[in-house]
């Protein structure tokens, strides 16, 4: 590890948003927003191991949430209903997509974000299966 690692957290940011996306998909993506406002102003900055543990931090998020809204916009349920418990039924299957979603990507990737945030605190190189494949 070296005295610039020690001093810049901005991996262990990255990951924790990435985290809080998964916990908090619903209200608008609001920590996904965050995490790539933060990539992008933080990346040009950052070390290439603190970088690509960013990056994989930011396509993880994105895949998640493309999952999560690709399954709200097919199965027509309103993200605001869902969020305020609005008055509009909502249909069985829907219910057991998004069960789906939170039952398998979100333990999934919640586990791989505890591994990669484990390594990032020791100052350790971190690739996710598959996507890290894509980070150099």
């Amino acid at each position: 590890m070296t005295e610039e690692h020690n001093n810049d957290h901005s991996a262990q940011i990255a990951i924790a948003l990435m985290m809080a996306n998964l916990l908090f998909v619903v209200f608008f993506s609001i920590p996904y927003i965050v995490l790539v406002l933060f990539y992008l102003r933080r990346a040009p900055r950052v070390s290439a191991l603190t970088r690509s543990h960013m990056l994989q931090a930011v396509l993880a998020a994105t895949i998640t949430t493309a999952i999560y809204y690709a399954i709200t916009i097919f199965f027509d349920i309103s993200i605001i209903n869902l969020a305020t418990g609005g008055a509009k039924e909502i249909p069985m299957h829907s219910i057991i997509a998004l069960e789906a979603y939170f039952i398998l990507v979100v333990p999934l990737f919640m586990g791989l974000g505890i591994f990669a945030l484990n390594r990032a605190i020791r100052g350790e190189a971190f690739r996710y299966p598959l996507i890290g494949r894509l980070v150099r």
